[in-house]
């Protein structure tokens, strides 16, 4: 009990309950499939070959906890949390979770829609491709943020840039026009943290706000009452002068 009481309390200090939720299907399911390896292909999505509900669970499947992919499943949650839970924190839970739904989603359909223009039959698996459209969301918003990998200190926008290349080796690996097609949903990830598609803004930047018709009133009775206090300084110090003037004249 300590240990689910202890997990409640560090999820809620983190403030970022879909990224945990999201990590801890990945890691029961990743449990559940090194015990049944005949149950991911019900989960991942095979072009033409799929029930319609991989469409939603293909992220769940093809993650190797096998070897030294122990030591890259480990990394890759370690990277979610801190990616996801960076966006989720900025975005709020529910535009995060809707963020996450979609880059699940269009990931998918993009990828079915490369598969029938290349004829082609690579299945879509793993979390690879949400986690590449979190991580360049995130990069794009702190693209000077320094980050260190292997004692090297680089600009978050390189590490953007990197993981665009993983998405496209990994998923172009047997077929190079679908590791195109992986990119694309990064691409739209992209243009999302830097406010580039209408009506639908990651943030609004803090000299794009405009203040409000209350704002602007309370901001002119503010300067109006300071012009009224320098008036009656001014006014007291000419008296003060006209004062000390008559004294002398005495």
């Amino acid at each position: 009990m300590s240990v689910v009481t202890n997990f409640r309390q560090w999820s809620r200090r983190e403030g970022c309950p879909i990224t945990i939720a999201w990590l801890s299907s990945v890691v029961l399911a990743t449990t559940v499939l090194f015990f049944t390896p005949n149950l991911n292909r019900s989960l991942i999505l095979v072009p033409g070959k799929s029930p319609i509900w991989t469409f939603a669970t293909y992220w769940l499947g093809g993650q190797s906890i096998v070897g030294f992919g122990v030591i890259w499943f480990i990394f890759m949650i370690m990277w979610m949390l801190r990616m996801g839970g960076s966006v989720e924190r900025d975005l709020g839970t529910q535009k995060y979770g809707a963020f996450a739904a979609a880059s699940i989603l269009i990931s998918a359909l993009l990828w079915l829609g490369g598969a029938f223009a290349f004829n082609s039959t690579v299945p879509l698996e793993s979390m690879l491709l949400p986690l590449g459209c979190t991580t360049v969301a995130w990069c794009s918003r702190h693209p000077a943020a320094p980050m260190c990998f292997w004692g090297m200190t680089v600009a978050a926008k390189w590490i953007g840039w990197l993981m665009v290349i993983i998405v496209f080796t990994s998923s172009g690996f047997l077929a190079p026009q679908m590791g195109l097609v992986a990119c694309i949903p990064l691409a739209a990830s992209f243009a999302f943290a830097t406010n580039r598609i209408p009506g639908c803004p990651y943030a609004t930047n803090v000299h794009q706000a405009k203040p409000s018709k209350a704002a602007k009133q309370k901001e002119r009775v503010f300067l109006e009452n300071v012009k009224d206090r320098e008036k009656e300084r001014a006014e007291r110090e000419r008296l003060r002068k006209l004062f000390e003037g008559s004294m002398k004249d005495d």
